[in-house]
């Protein structure tokens, strides 16, 4: 749910950041289909595809633990992986040559026409201007140029700067600072990070995407995040959820939260379903209340015709019923509780067979399910126990009870009140 929390603050956030846990990206993706379900919302992934101020963001940030660096592996984080093949472009290609270098740009690999080639062209302009004018003073003359406006790159008549004034009226300016800092062994980020406000922003880039393509990647990166159910975000996995697991639980099915453990927000509209597994389930339920409720029927009517309505129950009993079974299932089947509202609405309807009648039916399950619900007992530590024997049989049979007398609309729909 923090997660979820991040994640939606990156959405909103004015300025270019990601979510992070424990001073790592995550991945947003996945936590965006769940805000879209739970706030219908229409969230795209667009933010994170917006490549070089992602990296720019992700330098930035990491300056602040020390490592001027954006490695392969923060970048995996920003772009998820579903859309890593659209977040293709002149920009990843730049990030990817200032994390890989550019050695393997060659004259017999590159096609002309493609960006690749004209990055190798640049590259090849950056090593002759070096070679004329040496180190110092050719990192000198090419940070002038990256501060020029287009209009005095345009006038550049020196034979060595000339072909790097030209490029630099299509090509951006990081290119060439990524290029010369890749000659002379510098870092590229704390020097771009100095730079960037200062260089100029005024080039014509060229169109290297064919129409369709640029269409196609607009239409992904735009697009709504597919909605993920609240079960299935919440659904936990991995050796650690199910480590030390009793022998006696190996061979039963993994336990993974859905929406069955879900119903006490359940309300006909939102998004707990109810499968044909957790429908049968209340229909059983629906029945043995049923048969209870005819005998406590019988029964008020009986102490009706002596003692009055008001009569018929002991209400101090009931609340002293109540309270000792609610302790008794907590007891055999750990961390097991009624919730607040359902709790003092059913002590307060002591005069009520209906209320009588699910109480009875409390206690008939917790009996019911104790043989499978005793394995509570090999939990140890409550968080590293294995989710087999935390959410065993028995004790999950209890919680959904008790959702279901907690929810007043599946209550009534089910058991009638």
């Amino acid at each position: 749910m923090i997660t979820a929390v991040h994640v939606l603050y990156e959405h909103y956030d004015e300025s270019m950041g990601f979510a992070e846990v424990n001073g790592e990206i995550i991945p947003s993706d996945f936590a965006t289909g769940w805000i879209n379900n739970v706030l219908d919302k229409k969230f795209s992934i667009k933010r994170r595809l917006r490549v070089w101020e992602s990296a720019e963001a992700c330098a930035i940030w990491r300056s602040e633990y020390n490592d001027d660096l954006v490695s392969i592996e923060q970048l995996w984080d920003i772009i998820p992986e579903d859309y890593r093949t659209v977040a293709g472009g002149t920009e990843l290609s730049d990030v990817l040559y200032i994390i890989n270098g550019t050695d393997t740009l060659t004259d017999d690999e590159v096609i002309p026409g493609t960006y690749p080639y004209d990055v190798l062209e640049c590259k090849n302009a950056v090593i002759n201007l070096i070679k004329e004018q040496g180190e110092k003073e050719a990192y000198s003359r090419l940070i002038n140029l990256m501060k020029s406006p287009a209009a005095k790159r345009k006038k550049e008549k020196e034979a060595a700067m000339k072909p790097l004034a030209e490029m630099s009226l299509y090509m951006p300016a990081r290119v060439f600072l990524y290029l010369i800092s890749e000659q002379l062994d510098k870092k590229f980020w704390p020097e771009w990070l100095k730079l960037k406000d200062e260089v100029y922003k005024d080039e014509v880039l060229k169109e290297y995407a064919s129409e369709e393509l640029t269409k196609h990647r607009n239409e992904i990166i735009n697009a709504p995040i597919e909605k993920v159910g609240t079960s299935e975000f919440l659904r936990q996995d991995g050796a650690f959820v199910f480590w030390d697991t009793p022998e006696e639980l190996k061979d039963e099915p993994r336990y993974y939260l859905s929406d069955k453990d879900r119903l006490y927000w359940w309300d006909g509209w939102n998004d707990v379903k109810i499968d044909e597994d957790t429908k049968g389930w209340l229909i059983d339920i629906s029945n043995q209340y049923e048969e209870i409720l005819i005998e406590e029927t019988i029964v008020f009517n009986t102490r009706k015709a002596f003692a009055g309505e008001s009569g018929v129950y002991d209400s101090e009993q009931f609340i002293k019923e109540i309270v000792e079974l609610l302790e008794a299932i907590d007891n055999r089947y750990g961390r097991v509780m009624a919730f607040n509202e359902m709790f003092y609405e059913f002590i307060s309807n002591g005069q009520k067979k209906e209320y009588h009648a699910a109480i009875r039916l409390l206690g008939r399950l917790y009996e019911k399910n104790a043989e499978a619900g005793k394995i509570i007992k090999k939990v140890g530590n409550w968080e590293l126990s294995s989710k087999q024997a935390k959410c065993n049989k028995g004790r999950m049979c209890m919680k959904r009870y008790l959702s279901l007398l907690a929810n007043k609309k599946l209550r009534k729909k089910y058991l009638g009140f």
